[in-house]
């Protein structure tokens, strides 16, 4: 690794992880629309980071990577599973949390 670009390679990790804890900490807090419309955005946000991590080549540490197709499914797999998610809590929950069974 080159010695300016030390340091490059946990700047997506970090802003995912600080997106994940920004949405925990402020969405419930939040009235309904502008919570569905943070976590829209923090979605977006988390497949980004997401795609860096697992397709972007040479991220991982030791060239230690995993192999197309497999990271593309893998990449995939994780976008379906959250647009999924904060779409069925977009559409399906009006009242936001409030509007939760538990």
């Amino acid at each position: 690794m080159k010695r300016g670009e030390q340091g490059y390679m946990l700047e997506f990790p970090l802003m995912v992880m600080a997106t994940v804890v920004i949405l925990a900490v402020l969405v419930p807090k939040l009235p309904p629309l502008p919570a569905k419309i943070l976590l829209g955005a923090g979605v977006l946000i988390i497949i980004r980071g997401l795609h860096y991590m697992l397709l972007t080549p040479g991220w991982q540490p030791e060239g230690r990577s995993i192999r197309f197709p497999w990271n593309l499914i893998l990449f995939l797999l994780f976008a379906v599973v959250l647009v999924a998610g904060a779409a069925a809590f977009i559409l399906f929950y009006p009242n936001g949390f409030s509007s939760f069974p538990f």
